[in-house]
């Protein structure tokens, strides 16, 4: 029995349909396309995980303006924001005992 061969939309090759398959291009309103196991790992637009988990730190930050606490990657290159005000300056790494400090200052 002769196995199903189908064409890859991408290199044109004849491959098995085992090895087929079909892949969204960029818009939803456009069909997707049959693509070989080695088209797709060649994908020059695919997401590839650049940094290492290991890399990923995240802090605890708190807003002094309006009391939101909230995660941050510090490794990352944007500027600590934060997510409930947009203040930039109002914002401290959270600390045990912050609430403390905080009820304190009142």
């Amino acid at each position: 029995m002769q196995e199903k061969l189908i064409i890859c939309g991408r290199c044109s090759k004849s491959v098995p349909l085992a090895e087929i398959k079909y892949v969204a291009r960029g818009s939803e309103t456009l069909p997707p396309i049959p693509m070989c196991a080695s088209c797709r790992e060649n994908r020059p637009g695919q997401r590839r995980n650049e940094k290492d988990p290991d890399e990923v730190t995240r802090k605890q930050f708190v807003c002094e303006a309006c009391h939101f606490k909230f995660q941050f990657n510090t490794s990352s290159s944007a500027r600590v924001r934060c997510p409930f005000c947009g203040s930039t300056r109002d914002v401290e790494e959270y600390k045990t005992g912050f609430a403390e400090e905080l009820l304190k200052s009142l």
